[in-house]
């Protein structure tokens, strides 16, 4: 009896511990290895939101002297940083909340993934984005001259990132404002503890040998990583939904639209024991939750400007008769579009899917 009070005590000792050193350290430590991964694994670079400077660790990478040769890279383009910032307004994050987040660009990504947890003291989250989006606003003719105070539409077209683009970027954004990551850790953890701890409660209650309880830790690993697989897939359905609610609800229609045209040929997993441990659910289950969720206005949507309306900003290109092209750039004010309702093009989108939402679950 004494001796299994000591063993007691000395779990309660290192899980004390240990929750001090996660409260305390855990969010460098992630920090840390996320730098690391950026720089080293991916050739990419990190970037602080609140000022678009590299960060301290992207700052010491030996590539780069080779990336400034190109001159793009040295600061975030204010129309990429306004874009963040109008979405993250959108999705009802905090002040607080946007001055921690950072912004990595990877060369070679195909769509943006995020990772961190505000929860965590001292820690920042991070949205991983392809190189292309960057290069594309260098490239661009489209100049602001007070990005920040302009509030973008999520169906404005005319700029450099396309709806289906925002919603990419508003759903993993969603994932931060959902703490979907530190959910997982948390998870994680009691799995590995229900799996731990199966075999000397089996020898208790039961009286089973070593061996036998060693299976039933075994057996119990199925319906660990099966509750896993159920959270994350529930928080990808989550956070599509939070962006739909935000506006992005058109851009999503035409992502999955578009996504499941190009792998029109590709035969989609059946319903099964094997789909129960899908990470991601079907696209085409996706696309329709997405069109039955209802539109509403979000919770913090506009700029930050004394008046009502929003501010946005279009280029026009006019050619002299020397053949120079010049761009110029006007602010005009807008009334956003009413809550409930969103643009014709977005309504055409919607009604022409109603009647095709069974063909692509036959993928």
């Amino acid at each position: 009896m004494p001796k299994m009070r000591q063993t007691k005590m000395a779990i309660g000792a290192a899980a004390s511990v240990a929750g001090i050193l996660v409260a305390g350290f855990g969010g460098r430590l992630h920090d840390m290895w996320m730098e690391n991964m950026i720089v080293q694994e991916m050739g990419g670079f990190s970037y602080e939101l609140a000022s678009g400077r590299h960060t301290r660790r992207s700052q010491q990478s030996p590539q780069m002297e080779v990336r400034r040769i190109f001159h793009y890279e040295d600061i975030l383009p204010d129309e990429l940083q306004a874009e963040v910032h109008t979405i993250a307004r959108r999705l009802g994050l905090t002040a607080e909340q946007t001055k921690r987040l950072r912004l990595a660009v990877v060369p070679d990504l195909r769509s943006p993934a995020s990772s961190g947890a505000f929860a965590l003291p001292g820690s920042h989250a991070y949205i991983v984005l392809p190189e292309r989006y960057v290069m594309n606003y260098v490239l661009s003719r489209v100049k602001w001259p007070e990005p920040q105070a302009v509030d973008i539409q999520p169906d404005t077209q005319a700029l450099t990132l396309m709806p289906s683009e925002r919603y990419e970027l508003a759903h993993e954004l969603s994932h931060l404002k959902g703490e979907d990551s530190a959910m997982r850790w948390l998870a994680q953890g009691a799995a590995v503890a229900f799996v731990v701890a199966v075999a000397p409660l089996c020898m208790r209650a039961f009286g089973w040998t070593l061996r036998r309880a060693g299976v039933a830790s075994l057996w119990a690993l199925g319906p660990a990583i099966l509750g896993l697989r159920t959270l994350e897939r529930q928080q990808e359905f989550a956070a599509d939904e939070r962006a739909a609610l935000a506006g992005y609800r058109a851009g999503a229609i035409q992502y999955w639209l578009r996504y499941l045209q190009l792998h029109r040929h590709e035969r989609e997993p059946t319903a099964g024991i094997a789909d129960l441990f899908r990470t991601h659910p079907p696209a085409a289950d996706r696309l329709n939750r997405l069109i039955a969720t209802p539109t509403s206005p979000p919770a913090s949507s506009s700029a930050p400007s004394s008046s009502s309306s929003t501010k946005t900003a279009t280029a026009v290109s006019t050619t002299s008769s020397t053949g120079t092209t010049t761009t110029t750039t006007t602010t005009s004010a807008t009334v956003p579009p009413t809550s409930t309702s969103i643009t014709s093009t977005s309504k055409a989108l919607v009604a022409s899917t109603s009647t095709a939402v069974a063909a692509p679950a036959k993928v």
